[in-house]
């Protein structure tokens, strides 16, 4: 039997039967990578495509991914890569790879003994051979393991054996304040003092030329203790306690997510040197796998936090009533041993006892589902440890007050979307179905629960064409319908979605029902202003509302967006709950806007005649106006999906006139802009509506498009 291991704690590096075996192509040395850190499991087509090619993955990535495998095959044995079905297996035992050994043996630590955990971490620690081309949480793990190796060697006296190797590290890290503070405790312990202070004010000049900034409170801290000749390090116990590890298992479907992991290390990379408050939020709507990829994320830096990881589902949203923030500190506190009868009665002083417990401990805390920032504030513990908050709300109030670092979690990209259906459907299945499979995704609108709610809905019925599937999920309501068949109730996106709806006051709760209405998922504040009747100012306050709890999204175009599912949530809302009598009047308010601004923009661009329209029937109409041709001509360009849509809506809900006027109207635009598809489209609606309307005039403008078209 071939006996192979792979190295990844540095350069790349794969031994067979004892030889080195180059791998010198970067995207073998990807597949290398990606098998080995799943050794002994199938990673799936899709998975292997995304780690090697990322964004750019060929057209026919099963025969490029074929190729790199056989000739992955030829250097290192056939025999240790098996096919199976929907991937690939690197056939070795986990331990055969040093990332995932180095992982086993720190999730060992704490152990019940100081002695065997140090054993631990000297046989972690010894795997590691280089950082230069580790991602940021390796490099973070590796780091976080060394220093509580030095912990342990400053708790058992070993000071002065501590100084060159620090002094080596703060060579090697020298932004790395922790090392520091290490070092200053090894020279204090060893009665040089002078030497300690000294090394202080090298790490402050240091900072100050490099970064701009002070060293972080808990360095400062400990110089004024050095100064006062106070015990610098902190008590340590001779046997492990009873340490909480609280996070829930991680996702094994997660899928993609590379760019907002990094974003997650960048920012943990400047709470962890001091730069900026240990509190992270994660906000996002619902279904965006906020939850999931915090989880992810906890998971990768667990072991930065020696003294516990903890997990608190605060019901900001959902059928529970919201845990406040007493009751919180009650969770916590007892999470550390606190018994019940020590436990303060107020909030305060819960806050006061929590801040202590935590005080000099490297923990980290998972605050998920807020529902504000005034849930989250007095669990904020001080420096050392950190927190990190998933919301539907975007929590400014925590940016402003609590300098929180903000991750906004939208849609997946088109290619992560791709990954998580194959992951789910399988890769077969979904390559012969590719066409259904891009409708089912665009049509879950990206967010990964319904997507993944979506294609296990396909998973049930193997021998139905996807496609039949997705023209029953076309609707918006045959789609929340498809959804919602699951047992499990929490997965029910109107369920998930009522949450956020019922959060709302009643101003924005209807604004949400009308702007549900638009024909069109984006919009302008314009034209929400006119389906609210209500002015620009107070339209604008209603939208924040809206993009404050993830039910809109505001886009860097200046324009509002609805997900797709939030708006037929939107739109079966506004049918239970608003008249007939209301739904129709803001429609004729939207349709009359569009119309007489189209009508002015086609003024102002061609001199050719335009068609008589009438008033609108409401007097807070007001449409646009347009300075000069390119004006009118760029708003066209701007909104172009959006008048289409309009006039698809005109067609299909019985506004005859509204119909053929706006086709007749747009023609001129599609033809100098070369839109020639559309403007057929248009010509068939005008004519359909002229036809219904009986009118001849219609009818006359109608046979004109169609003439042209």
């Amino acid at each position: 039997m071939t006996r192979a291991s792979v190295a990844l704690l540095g350069d790349l590096e794969v031994r067979v039967d004892g030889q080195i075996v180059p791998i010198n192509r970067q995207r073998l040395r990807a597949l290398v990578n990606a098998l080995a850190t799943r050794a002994g499991r199938v990673v799936t087509f899709e998975r292997l495509a995304d780690e090697i090619w990322g964004e750019q993955v060929p057209e026919r990535p099963r025969s490029g991914l074929h190729t790199l495998i056989n000739q992955l095959r030829n250097l290192i044995g056939a025999d240790l890569i098996l096919t199976k079905p929907g991937g690939y297996l690197l056939d070795l035992p986990p331990d055969a790879v040093d990332l995932l050994r180095f992982e086993r043996l720190l999730a060992a630590v704490p152990c019940p003994d100081l002695l065997e955990t140090r054993t631990v971490l000297a046989e972690a620690l010894e795997l590691w051979r280089d950082d230069t081309l580790a991602p940021p949480h390796l490099v973070e793990h590796y780091l976080a393991a060394l220093e509580q190796r030095v912990d342990i060697d400053l708790t058992l006296g070993k000071h002065s054996e501590l100084i060159a190797e620090l002094q080596q590290l703060i060579t090697s890290y020298p932004l790395r304040e922790p090392l520091w503070a290490r070092l200053i405790t090894a020279l204090y312990k060893s009665e040089r003092h002078a030497e300690a202070l000294d090394t202080y004010q090298r790490v402050r000049s240091l900072l100050s030329d490099t970064l701009g900034t002070d060293p972080s409170p808990a360095l400062r801290e400990l110089y004024l203790r050095v100064l006062a000749a106070v015990d610098v390090l902190p008590p340590m116990p001779t046997t492990g306690p009873a340490v909480p590890r609280q996070l829930p298992p991680d996702n094994s479907r997660f899928t993609g997510r590379s760019a907002d992991l990094a974003l997650l290390d960048k920012a943990f990379q400047e709470v962890a040197t001091g730069r900026s408050p240990a509190l992270i939020a994660v906000h996002g709507p619902g279904g965006a796998g906020k939850t999931t990829l915090a989880l992810r994320w906890a998971h990768q830096v667990s072991v930065r936090f020696p003294d516990g990881q903890l997990y608190l589902d605060m019901r900001g949203y959902g059928s529970d009533e919201p845990l406040d923030p007493a009751s919180a500190l009650d969770i916590l506190l007892r999470a550390f041993g606190v018994p019940a009868s020590q436990i303060p009665s107020t909030t305060a002083e819960r806050t006061a006892l929590w801040r202590t417990c935590l005080y000099g401990r490297q923990v980290l805390l998972l605050i998920d589902n807020v529902r504000d920032a005034g849930q989250v504030r007095p669990l904020l513990p001080g420096v050392g440890s950190v927190v990190l908050v998933t919301s539907r709300n975007e929590l400014r109030g925590l940016a402003v007050n609590n300098c929180a670092w903000r991750l906004n979690l939208g849609e997946l990209s088109p290619h992560e979307a791709t990954s998580l259906a194959s992951e789910v459907i399988g890769v077969e299945r979904c390559s012969e179905n590719s066409a259904a499979v891009l409708d089912l995704i665009r049509l879950s609108g990206r967010l990964p629960l319904a997507l993944v709610t979506a294609a296990e809905q396909v998973t049930r019925y193997p021998d139905t064409p996807i496609a039949d599937l997705v023209a029953e999920f076309r609707s918006g309501s045959g789609r929340l319908d498809l959804l919602g068949e699951t047992d499990d109730v929490s997965l029910d996106p109107r369920l998930i979605f009522s949450w956020s709806y019922q959060a709302l006051d009643p101003v924005v709760s209807q604004a949400f029902r009308l702007l549900g209405l638009h024909p069109a998922a984006e919009f302008t504040v314009p034209a929400a202003s006119v389906l609210l009747r209500s002015s620009t100012a107070g339209t604008r306050r209603v939208l924040d509302s809206l993009v404050s709890a993830h039910l809109l999204e505001h886009n860097q175009r200046g324009k509002y967006r609805f997900y797709d599912l939030l708006q037929a949530y939107a739109v079966e809302r506004a049918l239970e709950e608003d008249s007939t009598r209301k739904r129709d009047a803001a429609m004729r308010r939207i349709l009359d806007w569009y119309l007489h601004t189209l009508v002015r923009a086609r003024a102002t661009a061609f001199v050719s005649s335009t068609v008589e329209v009438a008033p609108a029937e409401d007097e807070s109409v007001q449409p646009l106006d347009f300075v000069n041709a390119d004006v009118a001509t760029e708003w066209y360009v701007q909104q172009r999906a959006t008048l289409v849509a309009v006039v698809e809506y005109a067609d299909d809900n019985g506004f005859n006139r509204h119909g053929w006027q706006l086709a007749f109207l747009l023609r001129d635009f599609q033809e100098v802009e070369q839109h020639v598809d559309e403007g057929t489209r248009a010509a068939e609606v005008a004519m359909r509506c002229a036809q219904r309307s009986g009118d001849q005039e219609a009818l006359r403008y109608a046979t004109h498009l169609i003439g042209v078209a």
